[in-house]
């Protein structure tokens, strides 16, 4: 654990600033205080984030796992870490891993806590934590499923993308490296989107959803697994 002894907090702040999207102060016994750099971002006043107020910026989901992470690290006077979802100013929600640590007196006693927010890999996303897949999302499964939520055959698909049986099969591949094909895989997605279907991946990253959007605006979507 830190010490006071040889470390100044506000060093520590001002190392920090540069590489996390925030760093942040608690009081000994886990009162957080004013954290400019994540009221910039969030939106939130300064009453707002102090105390346990900075968790209701976090995705709806994520704001009592937090909660209860953070009290038990300061109950135990041990290292906090935490991922979570926050909405930013312009409404999306962006990943983050916060991590705390306290820092001690002389005497073994927590004197404050010092953590730093990162951002973690991945796009923005809205509240239902959806957002819209790209080339590195999709797997030939994918594929295959958006094919068939739209009725198509290969040989329709074929006349349609202007692409081969045979370079449509080898995407639809189980052992493919489709992101090796770009061109092709941008050209099928495209035409998939004219036809109304996107996939949609969730807060991991994962493909989880082939949605159709039918001409009366109503919606039907297949859920598929994705295979590891």
């Amino acid at each position: 654990m830190l010490r006071t002894g040889g470390i100044d907090p506000n060093w520590l702040m001002s190392f920090f600033s540069d590489a996390c999207e925030a760093s942040w102060t608690a009081s000994s016994d886990g009162y957080v205080l004013d954290n400019p750099e994540w009221r910039k971002f969030t939106g939130q006043s300064q009453a707002e984030v102090e105390g346990e107020g900075w968790a209701k910026a976090l995705h709806p989901e994520d704001q009592t796992r937090a909660l209860e992470d953070w009290r038990k690290a300061v109950a135990n006077g041990s290292i906090y870490s935490c991922a979570f979802r926050v909405r930013y100013l312009d409404g999306k929600y962006r990943n983050l891993l916060s991590v705390g640590t306290p820092i001690r007196k002389r005497d073994g006693s927590v004197f404050q806590w010092f953590g730093a927010s990162f951002r973690l890999p991945g796009r923005a996303t809205d509240a239902s934590g959806f957002q819209h897949a790209d080339l590195d999302d999709v797997a030939p499964a994918h594929l295959k499923a958006a094919r068939a939520a739209l009725g198509w055959s290969i040989n329709t698909m074929s006349k349609l993308s202007g692409l081969s049986p045979m370079t449509l099969r080898r995407l639809e591949g189980a052992f493919t490296d489709i992101r090796a094909s770009k061109a092709s895989l941008e050209r099928v997605l495209k035409l998939f989107a004219n036809h109304g279907v996107t996939m949609l991946i969730n807060n991991s990253l994962t493909v989880v959803a082939i949605e159709r959007i039918q001409a009366d605006s109503a919606t039907q979507g297949s859920t598929i697994e994705e295979k590891s």
